[in-house]
């Protein structure tokens, strides 16, 4: 006999799904986008904010334009460690890894038949980073969650 779930278990279900697929449709718009999301007036207002912050002295010199954009992609991908902890079976997560780098393999594969878009090692190198710091965070957090 099929079990009902009580709606406060239903919703801690639903909700960590629902962040996930809404994630993976940003995810997918940003980098699916037919051209650099940068290309446009906001590219230029981060480039001369950040020479301003050059300029100025609040901004060191070696942040530049492309350690800004290699950080971003591992920001951008954290959420999918993180998230799919609390999703799989923890003997599953020994896989999230795995499933990161191909997810990011098959964007920059896809990103090299883009003629407006650059595919990079590096890109697979951050986001697999972003990845594992999502995992590593959200296990800290759940170790952290059990102990009296």
């Amino acid at each position: 006999m099929k079990q009902s779930l009580s709606p406060s278990r239903s919703v801690t279900q639903l909700a960590p799904r629902a962040v996930f697929v809404l994630y993976l449709l940003v995810l997918g718009f940003i980098v699916l986008w037919p051209s650099h999301v940068d290309d446009n007036t906001a590219g230029g207002f981060v480039d001369a904010l950040m020479q301003r912050g050059h300029t100025e002295g609040w901004l060191p010199l070696w942040f530049t334009y492309v350690v800004l954009e290699w950080l971003s992609n591992v920001v951008m991908f954290t959420p999918f460690g993180f998230l799919l902890v609390w999703l799989v079976r923890p003997q599953l997560r020994s896989w999230i890894l795995v499933w990161g780098f191909l997810l990011t393999c098959a964007i920059e594969s896809t990103q090299f038949f883009m003629p407006d878009r650059t595919s990079s090692w590096l890109d697979i190198l951050a986001n697999t980073l972003g990845v594992a710091l999502g995992l590593l965070l959200a296990v800290f957090i759940k170790r952290c969650a059990k102990r009296p």
